[in-house]
């Protein structure tokens, strides 16, 4: 049983966190939560940063 019911990142410009391992973590737990993006400071742009948002996820979860 899982009980995570979100996941949260930011900084998603760092290298050296593993971002595609914890990706590929939660695929391979079926995981279907939520994933949060925390944007500081706000975007003058949210829906150019959530197209950004959605393109990283998919390119995270292929």
């Amino acid at each position: 049983m899982h009980w995570q019911i979100a996941a949260s990142g930011h900084e998603r410009y760092l290298r050296d966190y593993p971002w595609h391992e914890l990706f590929a973590g939660l695929k391979s737990t079926g995981y279907e939560g939520f994933c949060l993006a925390e944007l500081h400071p706000p975007s003058p742009d949210p829906e150019r940063i959530m197209r950004y948002c959605e393109g990283l996820w998919r390119a995270l979860t292929a």
